[in-house]
């Protein structure tokens, strides 16, 4: 395959996934409109697509012919027929477009091999999307700091981690509750999530790992009761799984230890070695937790990290030593390593998923300030990281090998939406 192009791009989502003709079932609240529900989706797509910071920035990209050579002779909407659209939007057909798209990816074999150790392992991760002292809406949760109220939205979201393509499964928006009820808080929301998931999609993983905060009875049965695993850290030590499991590896040598070299950054061309972490495990299966029908497996890691630290041309080697207790389901037929690695790349989606979204996609930032606004921004930007995230690793040949970045991809697209010796595919024909 030659350069990766927006052409190429909108040609494999539309005769792939369908989007095209999806877009054109989008709908809105809006009477007798000038411009169609239909291309303010496609607008909002694209705009997603090249990370759009704001909608005021849309707004300039269609004022100044960004998307004229995709939409010739269509009139285009400015930001207060956007904003309109969005303040009305119709979900369900976007939500349609986001799971049609799992579903495709999944008959696409996409997953086939899983994305870890031959496992789909997907990781729930809490994120707030942004927080005023001033905006306030029905759907904002709130909190209280030195006497002031601050408005705030928060999601989980659900999304897979290890092999790229990373793609978000789901994402579950917390609600606020009545005045004498707290508002709905992370666990709540991730459980609600994976039922959600389960319902869509039915084996939709064979892992789910979680922080500290599911590390209780009620997650770990409702991840049992679908038919999947769960890897959950523990942080308690009150605990009394913990007492009896640290007591117990206390009188014996680990069972298991290796040591783990860091890679480099994908994209980066360097030899130097940043940081490598020898572990020592201790492992054992059948204790009994509170709530928990069946005994779980206990893994304790005692990290020893070594790390270099550049100052100009002074290097220091740091060393620093971490624990990690972890609460699993899978048996011990699972390599200990193999547990390891699933519970360090719980921060892949971090690194992979919500750190780029914040930064680079904007998920973070309010677009407009409207319960129904917010959910459809939030589903338009997911829907299109996904389909990047697709395109990119599943037609781009060695993508990581050609020394591009995804930044860099991003604004070849701009460009190409712009150059006249480039026809583009328009999604709406």
């Amino acid at each position: 395959m030659g350069r990766p192009t927006l052409q190429k791009l909108l040609t494999y989502v539309s005769k792939v996934y369908g989007i095209g003709e999806k877009i054109k079932r989008a709908k809105d609240g809006r009477k007798d409109p000038d411009i169609l529900a239909s291309t303010i989706c496609s607008i909002l797509m694209l705009g997603c697509l090249w990370r759009m910071p704001s909608l005021n920035v849309l707004d300039q990209w269609v004022k100044f012919g960004r998307f004229k050579k995709l939409f010739p002779g269509v009139r285009l909407p400015r930001v207060d027929a956007v904003r309109e659209s969005l303040s009305q939007y119709d979900l369900e057909p976007l939500q349609a477009m986001h799971d049609d798209t799992i579903r495709k990816a999944k008959r696409n074999k996409v997953f086939q091999q899983g994305t870890m150790k031959g496992r789909v392992v997907v990781a729930l991760d809490g994120f707030e999307l942004f927080e005023s002292k001033v905006k306030e809406c029905d759907a904002c949760l709130t909190r209280v700091i030195d006497g002031e109220t601050h408005y705030y939205h928060q999601g989980v979201a659900c999304m897979t981690i290890g092999s790229d393509p990373h793609v978000i499964l789901g994402i579950d928006h917390l609600h606020p509750r009545d005045e004498k009820d707290d508002d709905e808080g992370e666990l709540t929301g991730g459980k609600r999530l994976i039922r959600n998931l389960y319902e869509q999609h039915h084996h939709f993983a064979d892992v789910i790992v979680g922080d500290a905060l599911y590390a209780n009875a009620p997650f770990i049965n409702d991840v049992r009761a679908i038919g999947m695993d769960a890897i959950v850290r523990v942080k308690n030590k009150r605990l009394n799984l913990v007492k009896d499991a640290l007591g117990l590896f206390q009188k014996r040598d680990s069972d298991a230890q290796w040591t783990h070299e860091d890679p480099e950054p994908k994209g980066k061309q360097t030899k130097r070695k940043q940081k490598h972490i020898h572990v020592e495990a201790w492992d054992e299966e059948g204790f009994e937790m509170g709530g928990v029908p069946e005994p779980v497996r206990f893994l304790r890691f005692r990290e020893t990290i070594t790390q270099n630290m550049y100052q100009g041309k002074t290097v220091e080697r740091v060393e620093t030593i971490k624990e990690v207790w972890v609460v699993t389901t899978l048996g011990k037929h699972v390599p200990t390593k193999d547990v390891w690695e699933m519970i360090h790349e719980r921060w892949d989606i971090e690194n992979n998923g919500f750190r780029e979204l914040k930064t680079k996609w904007h998920i973070h930032h309010c677009f407009m300030h409207h319960p129904r606004a917010i959910e459809a921004m939030v589903m338009f930007i997911m829907i299109a990281f996904n389909l990047f995230q697709l395109y990119t690793f599943r037609r781009v040949k060695d993508f990581w090998n050609k020394g591009m970045t995804l930044s860099f991809l991003i604004e070849e697209f701009r460009i190409d939406a712009v150059r006249e010796d480039v026809p583009l595919y328009a999604l709406l024909e």
